[in-house]
């Protein structure tokens, strides 16, 4: 084979090779009848297939005279050549007029793509030939040229299209399996945004997460195209991490692929030889960090032919290896035609670890939006964010709309307050907004407690007669006759608003609203405390509306309202005194409304009438009466329901005691409530008389089904005693003390004589329809 120079050859010959020079051509054979094929697959390579001897023939001569281009390296060129001969045709090739100091290796035939070819022989000298039997064993021949003038005339071919580029690469290997990679291109220039092959994976089923990219404006690493980076305009480097790039092996080993790009301005066939010419790239450096513990052996390929994502045949790169602590540096010993390299390094010593979920999950997503697909996750998580971007507005401008009109409520809460108290104002310039609600909170929240608990005593200086019997004695039925208890928890109050003012009798009432939310459940009674609050734990948590009514005399004022376990009149604390209502310094009695607000009815939302007018009876309230009738009710149906007369002997007229037989129990269950409104005053000369409509509903066993009722009570008193008397119940004259369910005629707790009739309103009639 005669290698030359060739000048000005036309550009359409059907064999065509990459290089500056355009296509090699064959200047002549020597015998034509021979069959040349696939001559010049790759810019650096000749192939061609010899025809067997045909029969008679004893052996068959083949001279051709090419002219080619080598690839030049850094102390001349190197030129591959592929012999194809078998045992069946003595073959010879042999290489004349060589440059002084070139040499002529025969290499062996890689099995694998990655395999790094032996020197099965090496020849010197202007003269070179090769025998049948060494080429039977060889899979390529490699002429390697080392003067300075075979450099310079390669190098004057390449550099007259001003092609040639130099480049720096350094890839980073950190023990998380994160890979980075960075470029540097000495002369990079031409057309804007500039491909470089890339490389899909391992193999097809496999690829890498590209992500935190520096100067890379899109790309493509599917199967079906040739992966590639497009670059952003004129930039002179680039920079990447990559993810999966390293391949599991035995423990203690793992394979490293990563790909080096040669400059290409064209996005077809980008990891092939370059069909036209374009660049040129010698490598300065290509260095690879390892992290401490680690080591690898490093080679280089030249991918050959790309299908499916991945090089199905590779070409070794001779390159002089350094090593430098846990860095190595490569510098290749040919230049790169080819626009794709990989970098393969066999890694033991270490353990890699999991990149963890944040490299994962910044990776995907610089990954997904540089290349548009793969990680799937990717796509769901910006289709999130867009939908949680949209959600999150909407959100914003609904709190936004909550926000306005909580703040033109409390406006309006702030007016209601302000009207219903102008009145008390004028009257007790003393009375403070913030302390009466500051008290009414802290008598909600012991109400709560005290119900859970199961005993409302610590209640009792604060509520009205009528309201504490209502808690205690459904507390007693619920407990020791339904065998049932009320269970709450998280008991939170969310708003506490006066809500209206009325004068009824001698008293102003306060209205109040109290939004709350609590968890509620009835459970046996003879549940433990601590099962009780495991299983209400496990209830929704419900919010709820009532409102409080507070009584208090119109010429009361205001001193010492701060705390509920004090005298409102003197200030002086109940301490150890339990149920005891008359404080022993000035005799007052809490609970009264005489010097202080008392609660005098808790009313549903649903059952709330709103602000109603209270009827006028001259200093008589009828929040008094209703209070009063509400308490008999309930020791009436107590001595009913228990056949003890004690209940109700000293709220009740001799008359209706003689006219009402309390032989034996009469069973009810499920009792509620609803409502107590007077029906009619009157007021005589001695005996005033007043009928209270009690609205309520209860069962007659456990299994009946619940029916409303209504109870029209007649309660009379003299007239004297009918505008007199505030909402405590009664007790003890002489010390406060409760007076006892019996009928025992001394306190139980001072042993001073009781009276036999308390000097108020007594029950007269009760007459009750069943609906």
């Amino acid at each position: 084979m005669t290698f030359a120079r060739k000048a000005g050859s036309p550009r359409d010959y059907e064999y065509a090779v990459a290089g500056p020079e355009g296509h090699w051509e064959i200047a002549k054979a020597a015998y034509e009848a021979q069959t040349l094929s696939a001559l010049g697959e790759t810019g650096h390579e000749l192939r061609f297939h010899i025809k067997p001897a045909a029969a008679g023939e004893i052996s068959t001569l083949i001279s051709v005279s090419v002219d080619a281009t080598p690839t030049p390296t850094e102390q001349g060129y190197v030129l591959d050549f592929r012999p194809q001969c078998n045992a069946a045709t003595p073959c010879e090739i042999g290489f004349s007029r060589l440059p002084a100091g070139s040499t002529v290796q025969l290499l062996s035939a890689g099995r694998e793509r990655f395999d790094v070819p032996q020197v099965l022989a090496t020849r010197s000298g202007e003269n070179v030939r090769f025998e049948t039997a060494e080429l039977l064993r060889a899979g390529m021949i490699r002429v390697v040229t080392t003067d300075a003038a075979s450099r310079e005339a390669t190098l004057a071919i390449w550099n007259k299209a001003q092609l040639m580029t130099r480049a720096t690469t350094n890839f980073s290997l950190g023990s998380n399996s994160v890979v980075r990679a960075a470029t540097e291109v000495a002369i990079l220039k031409g057309a804007p945004g500039v491909h470089v092959a890339f490389f899909r994976g391992s193999s097809a089923e496999s690829a890498y997460l590209i992500g935190r990219t520096e100067h890379i404006e899109s790309g493509y690493i599917g199967e079906y195209l040739e992966p590639h980076l497009r670059l952003e305009r004129d930039m002179r480097s680039y920079a990447y991490s990559a993810l999966d790039a390293i391949i599991p092996g035995k423990p203690g080993h793992s394979v490293l692929m990563m790909p080096i790009s040669a400059r290409n301005n064209q996005n077809s066939i980008s990891t092939q030889e370059q069909q036209t010419p374009e660049f040129i790239t010698t490598h300065e450096k290509i260095t690879l960090q390892l992290p401490e513990g680690f080591a690898a052996d490093v080679q280089l390929f030249e991918c050959q032919y790309y299908s499916a994502g991945t090089c199905t045949s590779t070409r070794h790169i001779a390159a002089q290896v350094e090593r430098n602590g846990q860095t190595i540096t490569l510098k290749p010993l040919e230049a790169q035609i080819t626009t794709l390299w990989l970098l393969r390094a066999d890694i033991s010593g270490g353990q890699f670890s999991s990149p963890g979920f944040w490299n994962q999950f910044t990776i995907g997503l610089s990954h997904y939006h540089i290349f548009g697909k793969h990680p799937r996750w990717a796509f769901w998580f910006w289709f999130l964010i867009i939908i949680g971007a949209l959600a999150g507005a909407i959100i914003l401008f609904v709190w936004l709309g909550k926000r306005k009109r909580r703040r033109a409520e409390e406006l309006r809460l702030k007016k209601l307050e302000s009207d219903a108290i102008a009145d008390i104002l004028k009257r007790d310039p003393d009375f403070s907004i913030e302390t009466f609600k500051a008290r009414g909170r802290q008598i909600a929240e012991t109400i709560q407690q005290s119900w859970c608990a199961g005993d409302m005593r610590d209640c009792r200086r604060f509520l009205s007669q009528g309201v504490y019997n209502r808690f205690r004695l459904q507390l007693k039925i619920m407990r020791e006759i339904e065998r049932n208890k009320n269970v709450m928890a998280d008991f939170k109050i969310q708003g506490f608003h006066i809500w209206n003012h009325n004068l009824s009798g001698s008293f102003d009432c306060l209205t109040v609203r109290l939004n709350a939310e609590a968890r509620d459940i009835t459970v046996n009674a003879d549940l433990s405390d601590a099962e009780s609050q495991k299983q209400v734990k496990t209830a929704p948590l419900n919010a709820f509306t009532e409102f409080y009514s507070f009584m208090r005399l119109r010429d009361a004022r205001s001193a010492n309202h701060e705390r509920t376990d004090q005298c409102s009149h003197c200030g002086t604390p109940f301490t150890g005194e339990g149920e005891i209502t008359k404080c022993k310094s000035c005799g007052a009695i809490a609970g009264s409304g005489t010097f202080d607000w008392v609660l005098t009815e808790i009313t549903q939302s649903v059952e709330y009438k709103g602000s109603t007018t209270r009827k006028n009876m001259g200093d008589v309230s009828s929040d008094r009466l209703e209070d009063r009738a509400s308490f008999v009710f309930w020791r009436d149906l107590m001595a009913h329901m228990t056949a003890n007369r004690a209940y109700i002997v000293r709220d009740a007229t001799d008359t209706y005691l003689g006219s009402v037989a309390f032989e034996k129990p009469q069973p009810l269950f499920n009792i509620a409530v609803g409502a107590a409104d007077l029906e009619t005053f009157k007021a005589k000369d001695e005996i005033s008389r007043a009928r209270i409509r009690v609205k309520w509903s209860a069962a007659g066993s456990r299994a009946a089904e619940v029916r409303h009722r209504q109870s029209v009570i007649t309660l009379i008193s003299p007239t004297n005693a009918a505008a007199t008397g505030g909402f405590a119940e009664h007790s003890c004259s002489s010390c406060g003390a409760p007076l006892p369910e019996t009928d025992s005629t001394e306190c139980s707790y001072c042993h001073s004589p009781i009276q036999g009739k308390n000097a108020d309103w007594l029950l007269e009639s009760v007459e009750t329809t069943i609906e």
